[in-house]
């Protein structure tokens, strides 16, 4: 289903819509990121939380990881920076 960008959705709403979209979210995670940050953005009509279609969907998508063939690959590429690799080798080595 097509939505506008600036169709407002409150938080189940918005959880539904995203997960009909590919992107499995409940409402209790938003509620959840709505209180310790890292969640779409939102604004309040009341005291009714409102998501923007538009922003919430570049959210979801915004967290998508890069392709990967495998799941060795998905760890590499979120744990490259944090490996140590010695002067001279093309491999990382085990930090002691």
């Amino acid at each position: 289903m097509s939505r506008d960008p600036d169709t407002l959705l409150r938080r189940k709403e918005a959880a539904a819509a995203l997960s009909e979209a590919g992107f499995p979210t409940s409402s209790a995670t938003l509620a959840s990121m709505a209180t310790r940050g890292g969640g779409p953005p939102f604004e309040y009509y009341s005291r009714f939380p409102l998501y923007r279609w538009g922003p919430t969907l570049a959210w979801a998508r915004a967290r998508l990881s890069h392709p990967v063939a495998n799941t060795s690959e998905r760890w590499l590429n979120t744990h490259a920076e944090t490996l140590p690799i010695a002067a001279g080798r093309s491999r990382p080595v085990r930090a002691p």
